[in-house]
């Protein structure tokens, strides 16, 4: 059985992909596969497969443009511990600047109806959307984060909110500490602390260079800030560069991230790290891979999973370390971990055709997008052309790489 590049579909720009946030490919035992998207009309679309991500079924509207969709933020309950449900939870900023809530039942293939979590009084188009994260804590609270600027104002908001049940009616919380310009961050359940309300946030921002974990302790309505890593930590392209996983298992969150001051300008030295993380203690993994070559743009993304299959960890980045492929002409390869990050393997390739792709692209690969809890096989999408440094593309094609029975290549199915 090979493996095939299938699009999805062509979106907008990486607006709604590449300032924090979870945007995660969404499996749902025993043959369920999602994966939501803003589509270049500004809606938010659906793709679904019912065999495992072999084949999937035509994208399907399930969020209607309005004020024209902006950004966009989802998390599964099952990756909360919440198996009960099944619900899919969307939130999505527009132009408004205003914040909406909605969910998906995996079980019956029904979306519920739209409340409103925050509506800031401006005016269409004066946001610069940030961040935007939504995350469930494992005692069934939603959490939701933003950042935004408002251009008419010449200022920079963020809020925190909160839902205890299950997103009928938000309520303002306390604003995580120590948030300066530009903020955004993602939000994890935590899975180490007593209160099962409680929620984690990893975040990069008063010091570029620098990663924060920030612990939202519920009851007392407060964070908690702490720094980790040893600097230097690429802020260049966003987001793409942070990929995080709650391990229910092990109660604690697991990030990774690329690492290298110049990077992605100079990627000599750069190295994929990663951490283990709870409220109490940030622990740093034996190194994935570290970048020989100096071209610009020679490794870029990375995404992080953990696999109910095997048990193992497995990190996806693109380009080669070793050189030979640039960010626009790369393909996505990862290694496994069998103990939690003390050891890794060796390299192996994902896909093979990638570069067929993003040779026509300005751009090409910007972010990975992977399920945080693989529970049948190892799928990941990509977009094969993006923002880069301020400058937007009109359409962005999204593609799955999954397993498929014929040849591999590259299918349109959009």
């Amino acid at each position: 059985m090979a493996r095939v590049n299938l699009k999805i579909a062509d979106i907008d720009t990486n607006d709604g992909y590449d300032a924090g946030g979870n945007h995660y490919i969404v499996q749902v035992s025993p043959n369920k596969v999602y994966l939501i998207f803003i589509d270049k009309q500004f809606d938010i679309l659906l793709a679904k497969s019912t065999n495992n991500g072999l084949t999937w079924d035509e994208p399907q509207k399930v969020i209607s443009n309005v004020n024209t969709i902006a950004q966009l933020s989802y998390w599964y309950d099952g990756w909360s511990d919440i198996n009960s449900s099944n619900l899919i939870h969307i939130a999505w900023s527009d132009t408004t600047v205003n914040y909406y809530y909605a969910n998906y039942n995996t079980t019956t293939d029904t979306v519920s109806s739209t409340t409103t979590i925050v509506d800031l009084p401006y005016v269409a188009s004066q946001g610069a959307f940030l961040g935007l994260s939504l995350t469930r804590a494992k005692g069934g609270n939603l959490g939701l984060f933003y950042s935004v600027y408002v251009s008419s104002v010449a200022s920079y908001f963020s809020g925190f909110y909160k839902s205890s049940n299950t997103g009928s009616t938000w309520s303002s919380a306390t604003t995580p500490d120590n948030f300066g310009v530009g903020a955004n961050g993602i939000l994890l359940p935590e899975f180490s602390s007593d209160d099962s309300q409680d929620m984690m946030m990893i975040s990069q921002v008063e010091t570029r260079n620098v990663l924060y974990k920030r612990f939202y302790d519920n009851s007392a309505n407060t964070w908690a800030t702490s720094s980790f890593g040893t600097s230097s930590f690429g802020y260049s392209y966003g987001y793409p560069f942070i990929s995080a996983f709650p391990d229910k298992i092990n109660s604690q969150s697991v990030v990774v991230a690329w690492n290298q001051s110049g990077y992605p300008v100079s990627t000599t030295g750069a190295k994929l790290q990663c951490f283990t993380i709870t409220s109490a203690s940030t622990t740093e993994k034996t190194l994935i891979a570290t970048s020989s070559t100096s071209t610009a743009g020679a490794v870029t993304a990375c995404g992080i999973s953990y696999n109910t299959l095997d048990n193992n960890w497995y990190a996806y980045y693109g380009g080669k370390p070793s050189g030979g492929e640039i960010r626009s002409n790369c393909n996505i390869y990862y290694r496994q971990s069998s103990n939690q990050g003390t050891t890794w393997s060796s390299e192996l390739p994902l896909t093979k055709d990638v570069p067929s792709i993003f040779n026509t692209q300005s751009f090409g690969l910007s972010e990975l997008i992977v399920p945080p809890i693989v529970t049948t096989y190892n799928i990941v999408a990509f977009l094969a052309n993006a923002s880069d440094g301020g400058t937007a593309v009109s359409t962005d094609p999204l593609y799955i790489n999954t397993f498929f029975p014929t040849a591999g290549g590259s299918i349109v199915i959009s």
